[in-house]
């Protein structure tokens, strides 16, 4: 980490973006470890509005998937984004000819093993399946391999190509150093930052960008009223640089945050390596099939995949339709109350597993099963509030 921060200091003071009317001596936030399982994130060095630059690079450190490089016309129309800038950090480190020094660095001082969930091993992938109600793979897992596959495909006719770039571990390797630390933008606000042409096709084009401190942040949630857009990649032609951006206001010693994304637990897992214990985006697949349900625009096959977030009233007017409050309601109760007590462990025993738990990936998958156990909970605590109001109008109480 010192490393990094380090090539950055460096890296600043010579693009000198003293220009922009900031102090660039320090950035507003400072790196901290916040030590257990947290590791390193940011601080608040001072109040920080929200919509302040706030960890600003040169905008050349910004890797993007456009970018070419010498494995660029073999793959650009074959794989995603991710799956480019995946290849483009494993070129970068393991050729004799890096396109970036810079960017070789930053893949030399990434971490060989990550947490992220497309990297466990089918021991650890079990624990998941194990501690859950239902756990269901994230997509990606899919995605990935197959990516995997069909590149491999072209690269392994080509010479010149280095054979950690024809093996799956490496890849997965760098399509975790990808995935949680890309966001995507237009690309003609990268082209101005770098003073190149731009056409009036770039601004529908959208490109994926790496911001290689963003592990340096971490996540939180941030309201969708008080949301800023949290990576500005690029100004006018003069202030040639990266930032990460305020997302809210921030007061000084206040962990600095962003919300990395609006996923389930499962992505956020598969993406970040980490679950929340209150993810309100999760999935818990009870079907429902309504007469309405296509002018609501419901799922495949006219039925309703339940999302905590939806467990308001919208989710109260869906149980109750066509059958009143009561009956949606006690029928919903007894659907929850089967898959609680059905689930081989408790929240009681999750609890008393997790403070057993000294393996990271087992930590998070017990983390995974307290989090979803809290969620069909709060669902039960709503559903039987109403039955309460309905039972007090009865009894006129």
């Amino acid at each position: 980490m010192a490393t990094i921060l380090f090539l950055m200091s460096f890296a600043i003071t010579s693009y000198g973006i003293d220009t922009l009317g900031l102090d660039i001596s320090f950035w507003p936030v400072s790196i901290v470890d916040f030590g257990d399982w947290r590791g390193f994130g940011a601080m608040a060095a001072r109040d920080i509005p929200k919509g302040t630059p706030s960890m600003i690079i040169p905008i050349d450190w910004v890797i993007n998937s456009h970018d070419p490089y010498p494995l660029s016309p073999y793959l650009k129309d074959l794989l995603s984004s991710e799956g480019l800038l995946a290849y483009r950090l494993l070129w970068d480190r393991f050729s004799t000819a890096p396109t970036k020094p810079l960017t070789k660095t930053f893949t030399e001082i990434i971490p060989e093993s990550y947490n992220t969930f497309g990297l466990w091993n089918e021991t650890e992938r079990q624990w998941m399946h194990e501690y859950s109600i239902e756990f269901f793979e994230y997509n990606h897992s899919f995605i990935l391999k197959d990516e995997f596959l069909k590149a491999k495909q072209i690269l392994e006719k080509l010479d010149f190509v280095p054979k950690e770039l024809l093996e799956l571990k490496w890849f997965q390797w760098g399509y975790g150093a990808v995935i949680s630390r890309t966001w995507s933008y237009p690309l003609a606000l990268i082209k101005i930052g770098r003073g190149e042409e731009v056409v009036p096709d770039d601004y529908a084009i959208r490109t994926t960008g790496l911001y290689p401190v963003a592990e340096n942040v971490n996540h939180c949630t941030v309201p969708i009223k008080d949301r800023k857009p949290f990576i500005f990649p690029a100004m006018t032609m003069k202030d040639k640089w990266a930032a990460v951006m305020a997302q809210m206001n921030f007061k000084a010693g206040q962990e600095f945050c962003i919300e990395y994304d609006e996923d389930p637990n499962n992505g956020m897992l598969f993406k970040h390596g980490f679950v929340l214990e209150k993810n309100y985006l999760e999935e818990f697949y009870i079907k429902k099939t309504t007469d309405k349900c296509n002018e609501k625009k419901m799922k495949e096959k006219c039925q309703w995949t339940l999302n905590s977030y939806e467990v308001n009233k919208r989710f109260l007017d869906f149980l109750a339709e066509g059958k009143g409050n009561e009956v949606g309601l006690k029928k919903y109760l007894k659907e929850v109350s089967e898959i609680l007590s059905g689930s081989k462990y408790s929240l009681r025993d999750l609890q008393r597993l997790l403070s057993s738990k000294e393996n990271l990936r087992e930590n998070v998958a017990v983390r995974y099963g307290i989090g979803q156990r809290m969620l069909l909970l709060e669902q039960i605590k709503l559903a039987e509030r109403e039955l309460m109001k309905i039972y007090s109008k009865k009894m006129h109480i």
